[in-house]
């Protein structure tokens, strides 16, 4: 077949076939991932150990940014790492406040993963590159809700014990809270849009209202019109409208366009190295 086919009309069977593929393999992975990206207040008043040991927690009655980090082989580990959360720097005789900290971007940088993939898009999203969620690649399910939705999770469960992690840390419901998303920093061209498909960032200073704290579902998904840069960065902090809870850390996702066939090849191949990779992280980041 291939040898009959010449130029352009190749190049067209190869990218036909290419987003028939993609298309399938978006369409089945979404139902199959679980939330990774959660919103809840601090609960802990101390800082418990290291340098800053017996220090005020800078995050306590914070609204913090949270990834989900799901043991597969022991789910009494699962924990939270805390994305979006202020820190101390300095000597802990006289440190000061950083309104982020060093775990602060998406995929977490001690993992060396790549930016999240933005693919080609079709229909609606033609002539844009999109995010999509990639099964098995961590990070790009990018769904948050708010740690409410697992609080009543069946004991023993993945959900139950990672809502009691880290001493109960962030067990405090989110109930009375007015959430909003608000861009601090936007790399040119890159913009987000909500589920509606309505964009609604396209630059740093702008405010969208998630809703109630308790009850909130929110998947963005980050677009750009024209491949200028091989790496884009929305930069963010959440708010509390309500003002129940002080606002968020300042916390990073970082993406990148993926051309076809690269595309393709990235969604068919199973991202093994991904999940191995995955398997092996530490399970103290932050918890």
């Amino acid at each position: 077949m291939w040898g009959q086919l010449k130029g352009g009309h190749a190049k067209q069977v190869t990218r036909s076939l290419a987003l028939v593929a993609l298309g399938l393999v978006l369409a089945g992975g979404v139902e199959s991932q679980a939330v990774e990206y959660y919103v809840g207040i601090d609960g802990r008043e101390i800082i418990p150990t290291g340098t800053y040991a017996g220090l005020p927690n800078p995050n306590y009655g914070r609204v913090t940014f949270l990834f989900a980090h799901m043991n597969e082989t022991d789910p009494t580990r699962n924990h939270y790492h805390g994305i979006g959360a202020y820190s101390y720097s300095g000597p802990a005789e006289a440190p000061w406040v950083n309104p982020t900290n060093a775990n602060n971007r998406i995929p977490e940088t001690y993992t060396r993963q790549e930016p999240l993939p933005l693919f080609p898009g079709e229909g609606v999203h033609a002539g844009l590159w999109v995010s999509r969620p990639v099964p098995e690649l961590e990070y790009s399910f990018l769904q948050w809700a708010p740690i409410d939705q697992i609080s009543g999770a069946e004991p023993g469960s993945p959900e139950h014990y990672l809502f009691h992690s880290s001493g109960g840390r962030w067990t405090r419901s989110l109930a009375g809270t007015r959430l909003a998303l608000q861009v601090v920093g936007l790399t040119p061209g890159l913009r987000v849009m909500d589920e509606t498909g309505t964009t609604i960032f396209t630059g740093p200073g702008q405010t969208y209202v998630l809703g109630e704290g308790d009850r909130f579902s929110f998947f963005p998904t980050l677009y750009t019109v024209a491949v200028g840069e091989s790496r884009y960065t929305a930069s963010f902090r959440l708010i509390d409208l309500n003002g129940v809870a002080g606002e968020s850390g300042i916390f990073h996702f970082d993406v990148r366009p993926v051309p076809l066939p690269a595309a393709v090849w990235l969604m068919l191949s199973g991202l093994a190295s991904v999940s191995l990779l995955a398997r092996q992280r530490p399970s103290n980041s932050q918890g």
